[in-house]
C-alpha cells in the first residue's frame, strides 16, 4: 500500500457512512476511527472494556489517556 493509503481508506468509509450504510471498522488509529462513527467499542485483549459514541469517548479523559495519546 502506498504512503496516502491509510487517508484514502478513511475516506472511503467516510463514504460509505455518509450513505448511510453501517459497517465494522478496525483500526489502529483510534482519533480517526472515532472522530468517524457514530459508536464504538474499544477492546483490550480481545474483550471489550468501553463503548459508547465516538464523540463521547474522544471528549473522555482516560480514553484519550490510553488510546489517544492524552
Amino acid at each position: 500500500l502506498g504512503s496516502n493509503s491509510g487517508e484514502r481508506i478513511l475516506s472511503s468509509t467516510r463514504a460509505i457512512s455518509n450513505a448511510g450504510r453501517t459497517f465494522l471498522l478496525v483500526d489502529q488509529k483510534a482519533f480517526a476511527a472515532l472522530a468517524l462513527c457514530d459508536y464504538a467499542s474499544l477492546l483490550k485483549t480481545a474483550r471489550i472494556v468501553l463503548e459508547g459514541k465516538g464523540a463521547d469517548l474522544i471528549a473522555d479523559p482516560p480514553v484519550r489517556d490510553a488510546y489517544l495519546g492524552g
